[in-house]
Parts: C-alpha cells; structure tokens; sequence
C-alpha cells in the first residue's frame, strides 16, 4: 500500500468544527485544536497516542474504496484497471458483451478508462519520483529485449533499501542502433525524468554480455554481473564438456519418440512423455533427461525395435542417475538464486559450493573470474553483506566507499548489524551451503560504519521476469500496440500496491471539467 502523507490521514480521521474550523473532530469523539497552515503536528500526536493502528485503518478504508466519498466512480475505475492489468487483458475488452454481461461493474468506454488511465499513470509515477529521490544510494537494474516484431526494450529498475520500483520499459532513444553510447543516453533520460542524481547510484547490475559492462563504465559505475546468469553460463559449459554425448544421446530418441507412431505406441504403456533438450538454460537439459529417465523402463527393443541402434547402454543408464543427482544439486542452487531477499554474501557461499562440488566451475564462478568485472567492488559487497567490514582491502574498501554512511545521516537509517541466527533449515543442497555461511555471520562483528547491504540481490532475474510480463501483455493479436501503452501496462502492474481508490479520486479530479465521459449502458 502507497505511504500516506499526515493531510490524507487525518482528513480520514478528522472532521473540522463547523463554527471553528481550528478545531477539528476525532472519529473517537475527542476535539483537538489545530491550525492547519501550521501543520497536523496536534492531530498526528494524538493518533500515534490513542490509535495505534490508524495507518492499518486508513489503508483498509483504501482497500474498501470507502475512502473520501469516491465509492461509486472511483471503484468501479479502480476494479476495472485492476482486472485488466492482473488478467492482462486489452482495454477493448470493457466494451465485450459478455464481459459486461458476467462482471457486475458499470460500463464504462474504452477511451474513457484510457484516459483515466493515463491520468492514474500521471500520479502513480510522481508518488514514485517521490520516494525514489529521497533515497541516499541504490543501484540501476536494466537488461534489453526484442519482441520479435522489429522492436528492442530497455527495462529498468531501480533497488534501494525502500524496495524495487520499475523506472522503463522503454524504447531506445534511437532506434536503429542497440550500442553501449544509446543506452546509457536512454538510461539518463530516464533518470532525468524522475529527478534522479547519478551520483547516488552505487552499482549497475545486468547480464554478463560484452554491452553491459560497457553500458556501466558509460554510466561510470561497477558492474555486478548476474550471478544466474554467470551460473547458468558455468553449468552448461560443464555439460557439455563432460557429458555432451549422453545429452545428445537421450536427445536423439527423445525426439524420435515425439514422432506420431511412436508417441501412440508410448502412450498405451504410460502418460509420460520425453522432452526435447532445450539449449538456452541448462535446466531445460536437466528436464529433458529427467523425463527420459521416468519412461526409460518402457523404451525396450521389443517394444521400439526401430530404436534398437539408439538404445542407452547399462553403463549409459548408471552415468545418467549419476549426472541427474549432480544436476539436483547444481538445481537447487538455482532456485536459490532465484529468490528475492538473495544476499551478495550468500551468493558467494552459493558459487563456493558449486566449486566444490564441481571444480572446473571455478573459471566462471570465483571472486576472481575474468567475467567479473567489478573485482574489488563485489568482494567488498560480499564482506558487507557477510558483517565483515574490517577484513576489506584497501582497494575494497576504496570501491564501496560510496556505502558509508555520511556523519550527518538519519539516525533511522537501517545499517549493518549482527545476524542473529540461522535460516530455518531446508534440506537441499544450497540451503546447508547458506546455513554454514549463516554461522559464520553470527560469530562476526558488527559495525555502523556502512549502509545495510541486505537489499542488493546479485541477479538481474527482475528484468527478466518483467520481459516474461512483457511476452504476456504483447500477444500475437495485441502486436499493433504502442510501445508507450505497453510500458503504462507494465509500470502499473508492478506499482499496482499504488493504485488505489484514493490515486483514482485524485484522477478524477484532475480530469474535472474535461469531456471525459463513461459510456452508460444498459
């Protein structure tokens, strides 16, 4: 839910005394005197006094479109954009017979609901230039994507200590060229438009690709390569210089058993199907293999004896389990590295295991791996974020210097401190890797010399799955929309916790006296 300023509240909890309007009425009866060019200092204090959760009920009056008289218009604009951007729908689809027929909302004309919308859009993007420009540092995650219809996206999101906000989902200024110059040009216009100083930015953080770390030193800031990325990279390369036969050999009659006769012939013996090995992830190779390993029982010679030639030896099934446990572990190290709240330190101790478990990895996965762009920089973070800052070199401690917290900064200001137990035990192999790390914290000392490094995820997965959000949203039948109506999609699905009834009261208000008018229908 969007943070509420102390007016809204307390026009939520305060009526004014018709005769004194220096007096204003609690909802709990109580009269207090306040002169509002002064500020709501009086009315604040007595609700931090005698309602601790005045917040939680404002925010549900939101939730309950019942706040400030906007119950009928405002709601039933705010239901309508909800269910379009949850379910990805086209604005086309409020004029659908059936749809109006099914769903108990008001009618309401698709260019009306664009209209509010791009007023909502106005006031959700200034409430995040708001709260981005107070950050004292964060870092820029971006990646690009082409939608296969002669277009490519930059996506951009900004991360700091308050949480994730998308800035873009924008075309390149121009667009006839994807170089590092044009998209570190796109990526300052951006921050111009939210006010925001480049010199607060502490780190970029993308894929490992040869444009990236040039888009960084553009930008002038280290580059954290993403870690999955970096693993993904790592793993594959181990497949296929180590068991690239055995892929190809379960690939082979993968397919062949895709084929019609053979996949009815597989069909009366079990529902499982094989896979084909996909070859941009290496988990689509795990998959594949472990889908053949589940009907390999049913692929005999008397049953597929046009197969014969291309039967798995004995020694080729025991090498398939061996490599199938291998890869559940190499597995859970990926998810891990798909979660959220992943930590720089944690991400190391990740990587270490992997090296452990698999040696070669070591050329993509050390601290000193020449796709690391950003030596000093990242191992500082990993010494931040494992609540050791007094073990930093002095080329560290020179990188991250930009994370020390100014004399004169908040006193609320979140900093690093001690750990204070372990994660609840899972029983994966990256999840003991995290629990010996966790330890390790716990005994370490702790310091306030350093921003807490907690909200710097080492991966670039966000992008990626806005890209994901993307495909969704720009189907085959939607492939004429304007790139600038996909990026307001996009940036209100994420800021969706920003879109209430209150933001489209103030839409309404703003488009006052316009010729925006609901089509009413029976």
């Amino acid at each position: 839910m969007a943070p509420l300023d102390n007016k809204t509240i307390c026009a939520y909890w305060f009526t004014k005394d018709e005769d004194d309007p220096n007096k204003h009425v609690c909802r709990c009866g109580t009269i207090m005197k306040q002169v509002i060019a002064a500020g709501y200092t009086n009315l604040m204090t007595h609700l931090r006094k005698q309602h601790n959760d005045f917040e939680e009920q404002v925010n549900a009056a939101q939730r309950q479109c019942t706040l400030f008289g906007y119950t009928n218009k405002a709601s039933n604009i705010h239901a309508w954009l909800t269910l379009l951007i949850l379910n990805h729908w086209p604005f086309s689809t409020v004029t659908s017979e059936s749809v109006r027929k099914y769903i108990k909302l008001s009618p309401i004309s698709r260019n009306s609901l664009m209209k509010y919308h791009t007023a909502i859009m106005e006031i959700i993007l200034d409430e995040v230039k708001k709260i981005v420009t107070k950050q004292p540092v964060y870092g820029l995650y971006f990646d690009g994507w082409s939608d296969g219809n002669g277009r490519h996206y930059l996506g951009i999101y900004l991360v700091c200590a308050t949480g994730k906000f998308l800035l873009s989902h924008t075309l390149l200024l121009d667009e006839t060229n994807q170089n590092a110059t044009n998209n570190v040009a796109t990526i300052k216009d951006v921050l111009q438009f939210f006010d925001l100083d480049l010199e607060k930015c502490q780190f970029c953080c993308s894929d490992n690709t040869n444009v990236c770390p040039a888009i960084a030193r553009g930008l002038g800031k280290p580059l954290i390569g993403c870690k999955s990325h970096l693993f993904n990279l790592a793993v594959k390369e181990w497949i296929r210089d180590n068991h690239a036969e055995l892929v190809e050999k379960v690939q082979q009659i993968s397919l062949k058993l895709l084929d019609n006769n053979p996949a009815g012939k597989l069909r009366g013996c079990t529902p499982l199907k094989p896979k084909k090995v996909q070859l941009t992830r290496w988990s689509g190779t795990m998959n594949a293999l472990t889908a053949y390993n589940k009907i390999k029982e049913f692929i005999t010679v008397e049953r597929f004896p046009e197969f014969a030639e291309l039967m798995l030896k004995p020694d080729d099934h025991v090498a398939l389990v061996e490599l199938l446990e291998s890869l559940g572990n190499l597995h859970s190290i990926t998810k891990e590295l798909q979660r959220e709240t992943l930590t720089m330190g944690q991400a190391r101790c990740l990587f270490d295991a992997a090296i452990e478990l698999v040696p070669t990895m070591e050329h993509y996965l050390s601290a000193e791996a020449d796709l690391v762009t950003a030596k000093s920089y990242e191992n500082g973070l990993v010494k931040l974020s494992n609540g050791t800052p007094e073990t930093l070199t002095v080329c560290e401690a020179h990188a991250v210097r930009g994370l020390v917290v100014a004399a004169d900064a908040d006193s609320d200001v979140e900093q690093v401190e001690d750990a204070d137990g372990a994660p609840a035990p899972v029983l994966s192999f990256a999840a003991q890797a995290l629990k010996r790390v966790a330890r390790e914290q716990s005994r370490a000392g702790a310091t306030t010399t350093y921003y807490n490094t907690d909200w710097i995820n080492p991966t670039s997965n966000i992008v990626e799955r806005l890209f994901s959000q993307s495909k969704l949203e720009f189907s085959p039948h939607r492939r004429s929309m304007m790139a600038g109506t996909l990026e307001h999609s996009l940036l209100l699905r994420f800021h969706l916790d920003l879109l209430t009834v209150h933001v489209v009261g103030r839409a309404l208000d703003m488009l006052a006296g316009t010729n925006v008018e609901e089509e009413e229908e029976a």
